[in-house]
């Protein structure tokens, strides 16, 4: 599949709230008919997990500060709040540090992997999949973008 991104049509872009814990950035629900299959290996690199590539800036045109928290959560119809699916980056120094094409670099790759919990996640097209943050800043998403590797996303019709 390609790459999900903050542009892709199963994508919703959302400002995080600040100074309240982790919140969402992106929301990802599959279009009706269809789920996604999100692996926790991608083909390039050694260490577990989902590359997200990304370039997180607020609205004056800057990094968001490096101890800002990156995580994936997962929303059900029947779940009374977000579930948290996969451990926790403790900072986004590599996102501040390389840009978006570095970080694609196999030699870099393995730094912005954030693995899942389990060996996969599947999103139906009434669940909902999050990038989440926890920051001091808000993101501006007219100066930043993020990119899920296409290679850990399966798109299949419901069965």
């Amino acid at each position: 599949m390609q790459d999900l991104s903050n542009i892709h049509e199963y994508a919703t872009e959302q400002t995080n709230n600040t100074g309240d814990g982790a919140s969402p950035i992106l929301e990802i629900s599959p279009e009706d008919g269809l789920f996604l299959e999100i692996l926790n290996a991608a083909a390039r690199g050694s260490a577990p997990g989902i590359p997200i590539y990304a370039d997180l800036q607020d609205d004056q045109g800057n990094n968001l500060p490096i101890g800002t928290s990156i995580r994936f959560e997962y929303e059900r119809p029947s779940d009374e709040q977000r579930n948290r699916v996969s451990e926790v980056r403790d900072n986004i120094q590599p996102y501040n540090n390389l840009s978006i094409q570095d970080q694609q670099d196999e030699e870099f790759i393995d730094a912005v992997k954030v693995p899942l919990l389990g060996s996969a996640l599947r999103v139906r097209d009434i669940d909902s999949f999050y990038v989440s943050i926890d920051s001091s800043e808000e993101i501006d998403w007219s100066n930043s973008q993020l990119y899920i590797e296409g290679s850990v996303v399966n798109e299949s019709p419901m069965p």
